[in-house]
């Protein structure tokens, strides 16, 4: 393994991204079967609603054009993403290319596959395996090979992290 590192890019995106994700990559990065870049990290509702845009055309009969709901499938149809909730407006999704010699390689399946395999394996390997998603893995037919996601921690989470804690430290026992 080549012991890659992220650039300038990929380390200012990183560093909006929810801390575990930020765990995961800065450790996966180094052992990585390829090298790779972020290219989406934390998304603006305004850059979530553009890249939303794109593959669908306005109906001025269904509402204003700043209402996702005034748009529907049209144009080439090349739909860029489904949802105006993604994680990646909370910062707990990112998307990835693997590199090949620096140059983007889109069209690797098999190498996003093995990327893919390195991460879960990280997230694992930090206790974020329940946590971790990618969007390779989606149960229906939209396929997003670059995506990650990782589930929102929940007030519940912490509550049992504490009383791990509390019961390791004999805090109030």
């Amino acid at each position: 393994m080549a012991g890659y590192k992220f650039g300038a890019s990929s380390k200012a995106r990183l560093e909006q991204l929810d801390p575990r994700i930020q765990e995961i990559l800065n450790e996966a990065i180094g052992t990585s079967p390829f090298d790779f870049k972020i290219t989406q990290g934390k998304r603006t509702y305004d850059e979530q609603f553009d890249l939303w845009k794109k593959g669908r055309k306005w109906n001025p009969e269904l509402g204003e054009e700043t209402s996702p709901e005034a748009w529907e499938i049209g144009g080439d149809g090349s739909v860029v993403t489904k949802t105006m909730k993604s994680k990646h407006l909370s910062g707990r999704a990112f998307d990835i290319v693997a590199l090949d010699k620096g140059a983007i390689d889109w069209k690797d399946t098999e190498k996003y596959k093995k990327i893919a395999t390195h991460l879960y394996k990280t997230a694992k390997s930090l206790g974020y395996e329940k946590d971790f998603q990618w969007g390779g893995d989606w149960k229906y037919n939209w396929k997003d090979l670059p995506h990650y996601e990782i589930r929102e921690k929940k007030a519940s989470d912490v509550s049992a992290i504490i009383q791990q804690w509390n019961k390791e430290d004999n805090i109030f026992a």
